[in-house]
């Protein structure tokens, strides 16, 4: 079932993944986004582990860049509602990777992770 949705993902043109065959459950998602982004220019790299519980419970989602953003903190933890309390199993990965897009183009101050803090 996994293994389906993955070869199915539609992928924003700022995003690519990368897969290792032999362990699909563990991949990266390397955004750089576009010119209309705070963080145009960048190049910025997500660890993603889908959980043996999935579609119960949401992918595990890190930034292995540092980045400075209202929704990931300097140890790469990721706000997104969808991640954690908005999660259901009717959401797949497709809609963390969208998730993950729109940080990028409409982040969240409202909901801060990072305080500002360096």
């Amino acid at each position: 079932m996994f293994t389906l949705e993955l070869s199915d993902l539609s992928i924003f043109g700022q995003c690519k993944l990368i897969q290792d065959p032999k362990d699909i459950m563990n991949f990266k998602a390397v955004y750089t986004p576009d010119q209309d982004s705070y963080w145009y220019g960048g190049k910025y790299e997500f660890s993603i582990s889908v959980p043996d519980t999935y579609s119960f419970d949401p992918p595990k989602v890190k930034c292995n860049t540092k980045i400075y953003h209202p929704n990931i903190d300097l140890k790469g933890n990721v706000c997104l509602n969808i991640l954690k309390e908005d999660w259901k199993p009717t959401l797949n990965v497709s809609t963390v990777l969208a998730g993950l897009y729109f940080l990028f183009t409409d982040p969240n101050p409202n909901d801060p992770l990072n305080h500002g803090k360096l």
